[in-house]
């Protein structure tokens, strides 16, 4: 799997990338102060956006963050958020790419120019909220980690 940072291409191992995403996907989101009525389903895929088993479901309303297996939802992200009137936003995002924004701590909006994620929500408005803070507020330095978390090579 390629992805590129600042001009560099480096092959990722699909297995390490999905390694590196379970440890650092819920550490991102926790160390954020975004909060909102909002309730992500975060899906990392294949480069042909085929959901892989694990997802993350990342509650802005109640700062809750979590890592689920897409096979084994009793009830569905979506179906939670409808219950608990909250807006729901599916974001299917290629994995080496989804890894490449966290730990660079770079904007979110660069997902959504390099089309390298699909977008569902519920209802079908762009929470722009959401967009903002993870494009211009929560990047760079300003992205907590515990621990400096890099690809093994």
């Amino acid at each position: 799997m390629d992805s590129s940072s600042f001009g560099v291409i480096t092959k990722f191992d699909t297995d390490e990338v999905d390694n590196q995403l379970n440890d650092v996907v819920i550490e991102y989101f926790e160390g954020c102060d975004f909060k909102d009525d909002l309730l992500v389903d975060l899906r990392p895929t294949s480069d042909d956006f085929k959901s892989a088993n694990i997802g993350f479901r990342l509650d802005f309303s109640l700062k809750e963050f979590s890592k689920f297996d897409c096979d084994s939802l009793i009830e569905s992200v979506a179906d939670e958020a409808a219950n608990r009137g909250l807006r729901y936003l599916q974001i299917k995002v290629r994995s080496a790419e989804l890894l490449d924004v966290l730990l660079n701590g770079k904007p979110w909006e660069d997902l959504l120019i390099g089309f390298q994620c699909r977008i569902y929500r519920t209802p079908n408005i762009y929470n722009s909220e959401f967009w903002f803070y993870f494009t211009n507020v929560y990047i760079g330095n300003s992205v907590v980690r515990s621990a400096p978390i890099t690809i093994n090579e």
